[in-house]
């Protein structure tokens, strides 16, 4: 990191999830749940279709499984030692945001 900016000093990296597997995993999860409840009533209720609902359940567990392994991308907190330039650090990273003198970026 410090050939391509030197005035950054990196403070630590993590693996974060991506917005669009944060949705899968919650949407599979919360509405697989809601499914799962639904075949149970259906089943308790002696209806004849209630596997239906648990399949539904299945695949959006599915979905939440299939989003939790999605590949995680690299954030970077970093803290400004003297005037940086931007531009040069947005060729690299993508900037998530900046507080005071720590930049958050992430890896393209």
């Amino acid at each position: 990191m410090g050939t391509v900016v030197g005035e950054l000093i990196q403070m630590n990296a993590k693996m974060v999830m991506s917005t669009e597997a944060e949705f899968m995993v919650v949407f599979g999860t919360l509405v697989g749940a809601a499914m799962l409840i639904a075949a149970f009533v259906c089943w308790w209720g002696a209806k004849k279709r209630w596997w239906l609902w648990l399949v539904a359940a299945l695949l959006l567990a599915g979905l939440a499984f299939w989003g939790n392994s999605m590949p995680r991308i690299k954030e970077i907190r970093a803290c400004v030692n003297g005037p940086i330039s931007l531009e040069r650090v947005s060729a690299v990273y993508d900037i998530v945001s900046i507080d005071g003198k720590e930049i958050v970026m992430r890896e393209r």
